[in-house]
């Protein structure tokens, strides 16, 4: 029996204790909780060789489920091609991937929020592997729509958890940092995978690129049954009184903050929750709708960049992969110098103002520089495309593009983090769902605006919109504090 078990079982047998105590107090008695902000047991306390292997299977499934969203896109010709099918659809094949990514985490967020994370994450890998099977074996477009949207869908596991689990067991000072590791699978992977995928279509066709992502998949699955720990307190509590009712056989004890309310209920509590966070939270209806323009905007880029080199400079479909590194330099470089500076900077003003916890506005600093480099590089590529000068020009625009678009990413993420804490989970379903909505929408939308305004006058409207929105997100940074006090994350 453990020392907490032997005291609960002395404490309730003590037929001495007095006889006014309180039914409140009694109560009390039977709440399981940690044992102080400092027991080892509490995931925030892990040591660093007990939390980084759960930061890795998570970086790597991010990674890898953001990598499949793009990957395909140097082989729609071909997709294109066999399936006898028009631009348009073959295009709705990537996109139809992000829907399945957006809808994803409204499911997948809020139930980790009841059974945990680590059974999420299990899920998601297992049926991922799967889909890209179908993916593969597709022998038609709507079969290949299908199996990507489900491949979108069970893909959005990571992508909806991984703040979650940030929450979990970083400290708020290491937030920064950690998520410019997560960002950085999500947002330098969709980069690199045209140049996988450009290759491998072109030396084996366009399922091979499919039968890679299952292999990869299959991998990530047995790593992550092997190295991956829940990290959800409310969880961990659970078999934690779960533990002591059968050391002690007191049938009274449970978890702090699970009042004996029933799965269903919970289970109906959690789903609403991003919906009801996103429509009635206005710290986070300005994120999302900066966050949904950003990333739209990328996917749109990453289809326009292949159809640029390819027409505009003569690329052939292998050096086409090539393209949309300029995006993932820039973005690079830019996660250096959050990953660096942006713990720092909340620590000092932490420090500064003599608090516990530091002020999650401090995270915002970044939206400054994003709210000039968007626009900038969006004009830059635009306009050098047009006029066809070096293609290193166009490239440096995308890199510019990259780098703004990592400040924006990393400032709101971690802010939204800090702010929603317990329920960040499900505050970053909500984000996921407008910004892959509009990350499937947008690409919809460049062929026909390119068509009409080309790339010069297109781009230059579309960095125009982004400074519109850069601007109004600022209002995060401006009246935050305020909007934080006057709407408080507290949900059942």
């Amino acid at each position: 029996m453990t020392e907490k078990a032997e005291q609960l079982s002395h404490h309730n047998s003590d037929s001495n204790a007095p006889a006014s105590r309180s039914e409140s107090a009694k109560a009390a008695d039977n709440v399981v909780d940690w044992d102080g902000s400092n027991d080892p047991e509490m995931p925030v306390n892990w040591p660093t060789r007990k939390k980084a292997p759960i930061v890795f299977v998570v970086t790597l499934s991010r990674f890898l489920t953001t990598f499949a969203s793009s990957m395909m896109s140097p082989a729609l010709g071909q997709i294109q091609n066999e399936f006898k099918t028009t631009e348009t659809v073959a295009t709705l094949t990537l996109s139809i991937y992000m829907v399945g990514y957006a809808i994803g985490p409204l499911l997948f967020a809020p139930l980790s929020e009841v059974y945990g994370r680590s059974r999420i994450y299990h899920t998601g890998h297992i049926w991922y592997t799967v889909v890209s099977v179908g993916c593969a074996l597709s022998p038609n477009t709507g079969a290949l729509l299908v199996f990507r949207f489900m491949a979108g869908f069970t893909g959005g596991v990571p992508v909806a958890n991984a703040g979650g689990t940030i929450a979990d067991m970083i400290p708020r000072s290491r937030h920064g940092l950690m998520m410019s590791i997560f960002n950085a699978a999500l947002l330098l992977s969709p980069t690199l995978a045209p140049v996988a995928g450009g290759f491998l279509a072109e030396t084996k066709g366009w399922r091979w690129i499919f039968w890679l992502m299952t292999i990869l998949s299959g991998v990530t699955t047995i790593v992550s049954f092997i190295l991956l720990r829940e990290t959800y307190s409310p969880v961990l509590l659970q078999r934690k009184a779960a533990q002591l009712r059968r050391e002690t056989g007191n049938e009274l004890l449970h978890a702090r903050g699970n009042d004996n309310v029933p799965t269903k209920q919970k289970v109906l509590q959690a789903l609403r929750r991003p919906a009801v966070l996103l429509c009635t939270h206005p710290l986070l209806m300005l994120g999302s709708v900066y966050m949904g323009y950003v990333y739209g905007v990328t996917y749109l880029l990453f289809t326009s960049i292949p159809l640029v080199f390819r027409d505009l400079y003569g690329w052939s479909e292998g050096r086409l992969g090539l393209a949309p590194l300029g995006v993932g330099i820039g973005s690079l470089l830019a996660l250096l110098v959050t990953g660096r500076y942006s713990d720092r900077m909340y620590v000092h003003q932490q420090q500064k103002s003599g608090h516990e916890i530091g002020i999650p506005e401090c995270r915002l600093f970044f939206l400054f520089p994003a709210t000039i480099a968007l626009p900038f590089g969006l004009i830059l590529y635009g306009w050098t495309a047009h006029f066809q000068t070096h293609w290193i020009v166009p490239i440096i625009g995308t890199a510019i593009f990259g780098g703004g678009m990592i400040f924006a990413f990393n400032s709101v993420n971690t802010y939204l983090v800090d702010v929603f804490s317990k329920y960040a989970a499900s505050a970053l379903a909500a984000v996921s769902f407008i910004r892959c909505i509009s990350g499937g929408a947008l690409p919809l939308c460049g062929p026909r605006l390119y068509e009409r305004l080309g790339y010069g006058w297109g781009n230059n409207l579309l960095g125009f919109l982004a400074l519109f929105f850069g601007a109004g997100s600022l209002a995060i940074w401006r009246f935050g504090t305020k909007l934080r006090e006057r709407y408080k994350v507290d949900l059942a």
